[in-house]
C-alpha cells in the first residue's frame, strides 16, 4: 500500500517556521532516469508550499526550475497516492483537464536531514517528468564536471542572434525541430517549455508567436499535412523516417529580466506505441528525447 505518513505532512506544513536557509524542500524523483550518462531528473528545489490533499491522496508540488511532464491520455494511476508536478509557471504541459498526475510506486518518503521529498513514479511508460541536471543551480559548484553531451534528435536554431547576446526586451526568434531518425514510422508528442513567470530572474513575456509545420528531409512542407501546436504542445503527430516536426517561435524577453540570469528553455519528445498493458488507453510511451538551452541575459 502507498503511504504518505502523517509526520511527513506535518513537516511539510511547518517548513515555513524554520530559518530561511533551512526552509527549502527539494524533490528527488526517479533518480535513476538517464539519457546515456546524463541524469535527466535532478534533485531540484520546490517553490511555494508543498501540499497534500488528504481526500484525493495527492501531493502537489511546484518546481523552481524547468520541468516537462507528460501523461498518456486517459491513464489513471493504479496506486492510491498520486503526485502532480507543476513547472515554475504554475502549470503542467501534460495536463489533461487539470488532472495530469502520476502514481507513486511505493511510499512517499521525507528525508529530514536532506529536507527532500523522495519518490519513484509508478509507471514511466504512462506518466513521466523530465528535467536537466544543469537547471539545478542550487547544487552547482565551480568544481562540477562538464555536462555530458548526449545525442538528441531535437535541435534549437536561433534566427539573427545578436552578436553580443540577448538583452532584456529583445525579441528572440528560433526554430525547434524534432527529426524522426528511427528508420520507421513514429507517433509522438512534442512539447516545449519556456519561462514566463515573474518569480524567475530571467523570463519571457507570456505568449508570443508560434507556428507548427511537418517537413520532409529537404525541409519542404509535407503535402496534405496538418500540425497544430497548443501553447507549445503538439499531440499525436505521425512522422515517417527522416520527416520532421518544427515549431517556429518568436517571443520577447521581459524588460524586467535580470542581467546575468539564464533563460531556462527545454523541449522533449515522447514517442508512443500501441500496447496491450494499458489502463484506460491503448498507447504507452516508448521512451523520450529531450534537449535544453540556458540563454544568458546580457547587459545592453
Amino acid at each position: 500500500m502507498n503511504k504518505l505518513k502523517s509526520s511527513t505532512v506535518l513537516i511539510l506544513l511547518t517548513a515555513a517556521f524554520v530559518p530561511p536557509v533551512m526552509a527549502e524542500i527539494t524533490l528527488e524523483m526517479d533518480r535513476d532516469l538517464v539519457i546515456g550518462q546524463q541524469q535527466v531528473v535532478p534533485i531540484f528545489p520546490l517553490a511555494g508550499n508543498t501540499q497534500y490533499q488528504v481526500g484525493a491522496r495527492e501531493v502537489n508540488v511546484r518546481t523552481t526550475h524547468a520541468v516537462i511532464c507528460n501523461r498518456i491520455d486517459n491513464y489513471q494511476p493504479v496506486s492510491n497516492v498520486h503526485v502532480r508536478v507543476l513547472d515554475p509557471n504554475g502549470e503542467n504541459k501534460g495536463d489533461h483537464g487539470g488532472t495530469s498526475v502520476m502514481g507513486v510506486q511505493s511510499n512517499v518518503n521525507y528525508s529530514l536531514n536532506r529536507r527532500a521529498l523522495v519518490l519513484r513514479s509508478e509507471n514511466r511508460s504512462k506518466s513521466i517528468c523530465l528535467s536537466a541536471e544543469e537547471f539545478d543551480v542550487i547544487f552547482a559548484t565551480p568544481f562540477a564536471d562538464e555536462p555530458v553531451q548526449t545525442n538528441t534528435d531535437i535541435t534549437y536554431e536561433f534566427t539573427n542572434e545578436p552578436p553580443g547576446g540577448y538583452t532584456a526586451g529583445d525579441i528572440m526568434s528560433y526554430e525547434l525541430t524534432f527529426t524522426n531518425n528511427t528508420g520507421s514510422e513514429q507517433m509522438l508528442d512534442f512539447v516545449e517549455y519556456y519561462p514566463y513567470n515573474n518569480s524567475l530572474p530571467a523570463y519571457f513575456n507570456k505568449g508570443g508567436n508560434i507556428s507548427c509545420s511537418l517537413l520532409d528531409s529537404n525541409n519542404d512542407p509535407i503535402q496534405g499535412s496538418f500540425c497544430l501546436s497548443a501553447n507549445g504542445v503538439v499531440k499525436d503527430v505521425v512522422l515517417q523516417p527522416t520527416e520532421k516536426v518544427r515549431l517556429t517561435i518568436a517571443r520577447q524577453i521581459s524588460s524586467n529580466a535580470a542581467v546575468g540570469a539564464n533563460l531556462q528553455m527545454m523541449a522533449a519528445a515522447f514517442p508512443k506505441v500501441s500496447t496491450i498493458d494499458s489502463v484506460g488507453s491503448s498507447y504507452s510511451f516508448a521512451g523520450f528525447d529531450m534537449d535544453y538551452r540556458l540563454v544568458e541575459v546580457v547587459k545592453q
